[in-house]
């Protein structure tokens, strides 16, 4: 017989309500984390179209306010502050801006996109220029509404008919492309950037609004905590398989010394909650007596004493 204190029937019954506890938390917590993982590029991508449509609005409505700058300060947050929103008036003048992000110039802040593409284009390349019509950045239009404004700025700027034309006559197979800015530099023409950028033109302020951002840096923190996030629920999920397989070995254990305490058939009630484990606890407690009795006064056998075979002496377990 087991005399170990880690056997007795208390203790195993005690171990197994706190592993089976675990369990159920862990697999709540596990199903919790991995709907809040699945979500995540939902939730990003509808996050900046919602907060920048929110800024739009409140500047088409109330113009520049108080309330403004401080949802503009709260979505460049929300990229560990790699992001700049910037708004400026029919001539470029910048009216204001979050940071010095992308900004090549104290006062003017100019873009290029394509003045003769077809409207309704899910993406585009614009040029970050300045007033000496040299291109300082390339960035990735993603949210680009109410574009005519900028197509008509762009359509006036004599570097739109040689860097547009050179993108539509270029040829993969040769290279990419060199365009010669006004100052004697030259750009290297290539649509890969890092820098996103949304726009739409406030027509009853005369208000452009552009937001900038850096892709690497898109929603970092998010990101870190669900990566962090998989990481735990992987590990969760390896604790949880542990703790499942010693429930299975303790369940047959305490079900076979509780039978042994009620006389009962100890190896058929063990083997049948080996293999069905929970399902076999559940038949088992049906047809398991309340108590056993001694057989000399027919008085209740307390859990923690069973009577010795050989002389009906009680014995403690």
């Amino acid at each position: 017989m087991i005399q170990h204190s880690f056997f007795k029937l208390q203790n195993t019954k005690k171990m197994l309500i706190i592993i089976f506890s675990l369990i159920i938390v862990l697999s709540v917590s596990i199903l919790i984390t991995t709907e809040i993982i699945k979500s995540r590029p939902q939730n990003i991508q509808q996050s900046i179209a919602d907060r920048f449509n929110k800024i739009k609005v409140q500047l088409e409505f109330k113009g520049f306010t108080k309330n403004v700058k401080e949802m503009t300060e709260d979505y460049s947050k929300l990229f560990d502050g790699y992001s700049n929103i910037i708004i400026t008036d029919d001539n470029g003048k910048i009216v204001y801006k979050v940071n010095d992000g992308y900004i090549s110039e104290k006062d003017k802040f100019l873009v290029l996109i394509d003045p003769w593409q077809a409207n309704g284009f899910d993406s585009d390349t614009a040029y970050l220029i300045d007033s000496k019509n040299t291109i300082k950045y390339a960035a990735q239009l993603d949210i680009a509404l109410n574009i005519n404004k900028l197509k008509e700025q762009s359509s006036k700027n004599t570097l739109s008919k040689a860097l547009f034309s050179q993108l539509l006559d270029s040829d993969d197979s040769l290279g990419e492309p060199e365009i010669t800015n006004s100052d004697g530099s030259t750009y290297v023409i290539s649509s890969e950037t890092k820098i996103m950028m949304n726009y739409e033109y406030i027509a009853s302020k005369g208000l452009n609004l552009y937001s900038l951002y850096d892709s690497e840096h898109q929603f970092n923190n998010y990101f870190i905590f669900t990566n962090f996030l998989q990481t735990v629920s992987h590990w969760m999920i390896i604790i949880t398989v542990g703790f499942i397989i010693l429930f299975w070995i303790l369940l047959p254990l305490w079900v076979f010394k509780d039978a042994q305490n009620k006389h009962l058939n100890v190896h058929k009630w063990a083997i049948l909650t080996f293999f069905l484990n929970v399902f076999g606890l559940g038949i088992y407690l049906i047809f398991r007596p309340k108590s056993a009795k001694y057989p000399s006064c027919n008085q209740d056998i307390q859990d923690n004493w069973i009577l010795c075979p050989n002389c009906g002496k009680k014995i403690k377990v």
